[in-house]
């Protein structure tokens, strides 16, 4: 029976892509936005990372007395969370309307203001990098950090959003080269996880896509997607591969570590392994409410309570992350320090069951078409579209917990961009330096792509067989 549920979750990741593939064409949804970087990651750390040890009824870390009856529940549960999320993401419950509300920008930049900026923002982003590390105030340390990563992100973003429409273009692919360099040195230095790596990558993606990919047709779209998706991927996979036994790490330490120890495939296997986040959330199923108490929906009151420093809040409640290792008495481990990602699943679980799991669904697809009807609203203005896009890392990671951490990091992190962003557009503007396009739902004649980051008219037209549109409401 358990290889039988494994094969299942096997299915259901395959059909989450198909799922991407077809609204991307139907002109539903765009291919790169929120809610598939959300799901890209519950594929990873909710339903891959749980076929082996369903398969063999086997993990290293935890050891469950039923395998057939928790995975069972796990995939109905897993189910139950994509139907509720969808089904919330689609009808949006206020989330379209509040969107709406958002003081945004539908300026568009020259493509001499775009390389300025890109610069700009690299050096912004080291600064607050260095100031965050140089100056360990609580609170406002953290939020430097998270910022400057973002600020990374959308230089990354910027440099894309000039090179899309021009790949072959060597000043332009040089350019980008450099400022991918430098803020990914930046983020890396002295990090240990990898969703500031991630978000790079993500972001350079994201700003190619809005520039010009999403004018394509879905088959030319998705070729240049998948290749220029290389680069990031083997140095995360090498990244990946060199993490386990190391912490924090500078500059140096990481590019001696990447030339010499580094192992692309291991790399591989250990990203689809998604850290054991599926047997951690079994685990907690049939744990959660026999031998521990629910903590009724704690990740949403961890959320709000993540601001306020323990310092200062002496009781502040723990997150469940911090709890697994001693819960489950995983061997080889200092329970102390070891934090684990229990996934959304495993949130659910441990926090009220069934009825944590709708919530946790449904506020799921509010956050996520929240943010995604920002850039649905104003989808040629990098000034709107990047900054939701500079914190991808963490959205991917959402769905492996601790998810309120995730959630927090996104949200301080893109506010911080966002309301940069909207401010140096207006600024812009009035300049001269960049132009206001039509929001929502305005048919953009084609010659208005061409000096404005989208490339060459012509191009455009043959694409897309006429004139580009925004995506539908």
């Amino acid at each position: 029976m358990t290889k039988m549920i494994a094969v299942y979750l096997v299915l259901l990741g395959l059909v989450l892509p198909l799922i991407m593939l077809y609204q991307s064409w139907r002109r539903q949804h765009e291919l790169l936005c929120l809610r598939n970087f959300a799901l890209l990651g519950f594929m990873i750390f909710q339903l891959f990372s749980g076929v082996m040890p369903l398969w063999l009824e086997w993990n290293n870390r935890y050891r469950l007395q039923d395998w057939e009856s928790a995975g069972i529940q796990y995939a109905a549960m897993a189910t139950v969370f994509l139907i509720v999320l969808f089904i919330a993401y689609e009808l949006g419950f206020g989330a379209k309307a509040l969107a709406r509300v958002v003081p945004a920008v539908s300026t568009v930049p020259n493509l001499p203001t775009i390389l300025i900026l890109a610069v700009a923002f690299t050096a912004c982003g080291v600064f607050l990098k260095l100031f965050s590390v140089a100056v360990p105030i609580p609170v406002v340390s953290p939020t430097a950090s998270k910022v400057a990563a973002a600020f990374a992100a959308i230089a990354c973003g910027l440099a894309a959003w000039a090179w899309a429409p021009r790949l072959l273009n060597v000043g332009y692919a040089s350019f980008a080269s450099v400022i991918v360099v430098v803020n990914l040195a930046s983020v890396m230095d002295g990090a240990f996880g990898r969703r500031n790596l991630v978000a790079l990558g993500a972001c350079f993606l994201w700003g190619m896509y809005y520039s010009h990919w999403r004018h394509l047709p879905l088959r030319a779209m998705f070729v240049r997607l998948a290749v220029m998706s290389i680069p990031p991927l083997i140095l995360l996979a090498a990244f990946t591969s060199i993490r386990a036994s190391q912490q924090r790490l500078d500059l140096q330490q990481y590019a001696t570590m990447l030339r010499a120890d580094s192992d692309i495939r291991s790399g591989v296997t250990d990203l689809m392994a998604g850290q054991n986040t599926a047997p951690g959330s079994m685990w907690l199923i049939e744990n959660y409410p026999e031998r521990y108490e629910y903590r009724h929906l704690m990740t949403i009151r961890y959320f709000f309570s993540l601001p306020v420093p323990r310092m200062i809040w002496r009781d502040k409640p723990m997150p469940l992350s911090t709890q697994i290792a001693t819960q489950a008495r995983i061997k080889g481990v200092s329970w102390d320090v070891l934090k684990i990602g229990p996934g959304i699943i495993g949130h659910a679980a441990a926090e009220g069951g069934w009825y944590a799991l709708i919530v946790y669904g449904i506020i799921g697809g509010f956050f996520l078409r929240f943010f995604d009807q920002i850039v649905r609203l104003h989808p040629m203005s990098p000034f709107v579209v990047l900054p939701v896009g500079s914190a991808l890392g963490q959205i991917v990671g959402i769905t492996r917990g601790e998810t309120s951490a995730f959630a927090m990091n996104y949200v301080v992190g893109v506010v911080g961009a966002y309301a940069a962003m909207v401010l140096l557009g207006k600024f812009l503007a009035m300049l001269g330096w960049a132009r206001e396009e039509e929001p929502l739902g305005y048919e953009v004649p084609v010659s208005e792509y061409s000096d404005y980051g989208a490339g060459d008219a012509n191009e455009i037209a043959d694409a897309s067989g006429g004139v580009p549109s925004p995506a539908s409401s």
